[in-house]
């Protein structure tokens, strides 16, 4: 059988725009984002984040997509390599 899937698109302005999918009997949630090309000729700096806010327990634990390369599993406010110290929380 084939599997079904939920799919919002959301865009936001001419250069940013998101798709979640949710898949039947999935536990996770897809998110594809697509940043640019960003303006630059109104002189104004940018910054592009995306933050979700949740109530699922899991231990500051996340995954992420290395542009279809491999999956990373991350640990908010941690690097394995050094100290890492939360300077900016928005972009940290």
């Amino acid at each position: 059988t084939a599997e079904s899937v939920q799919t919002a698109v959301i865009v936001f302005n001419d250069w940013t725009s998101q798709e979640i999918s949710l898949y039947d009997e999935g536990e996770f949630v897809e998110v594809e984002w697509t940043v640019g090309p960003i303006p630059i000729d109104d002189n104004i700096g940018k910054e592009i984040i995306i933050r979700y806010d949740t109530d699922i327990d899991s231990q500051s634990k996340y995954y992420t997509d290395a542009n279809g390369r491999e999956v990373l599993e991350r640990t908010r406010d941690y690097r394995p390599t050094w100290n890492y110290t939360v300077v900016e929380n928005v972009s940290g």
